[in-house]
């Protein structure tokens, strides 16, 4: 079974992103509360006011729903940037192919260290 694990900072903006949607959600209700309030006691008409309603709305509410989506994409970004470079150096480099690499540069420096003494014996 293949899992691919979510990178820490992916987390964290995934974290960040509920943690500020969730604000998101409360400032809704608060304003509903509010606006509801308002209306009640007859202090707010929305008949011709709904653009004072929905700027109310925009002001309290939007920029954290917002926030939460660039956070989550955000997240999202990160953790697709960081399994691509996961998988492109799995495909890039094996294990076999690295102990391969490492066996023939010890058997060069091998060989070259046996040629220097050879040569330091024949100068002699």
């Amino acid at each position: 079974m293949n899992k691919k694990k979510i990178p820490v900072v992916s987390l964290i903006f995934y974290i960040l992103a509920v943690i500020t949607l969730a604000y998101g959600v409360w400032a809704i209700v608060y304003s509903a509360g509010i606006v509801k309030q308002a209306v009640s006691l007859n202090q707010l008409v929305v008949a011709g006011n709904e653009f004072e309603v929905v700027s109310f709305y925009m002001s309290n509410v939007a920029q954290y729903v917002l926030f939460a989506l660039v956070l989550f994409g955000l997240g999202w970004i990160v953790q697709i940037i960081t399994l691509q470079q996961a998988e492109d150096w799995d495909d890039e480099f094996e294990i076999s192919d690295l102990i391969e690499d490492f066996e023939e540069g010890l058997e060069e420096d091998l060989d070259e260290d046996l040629l220097d003494e050879i040569d330091e014996e024949l100068s002699e």
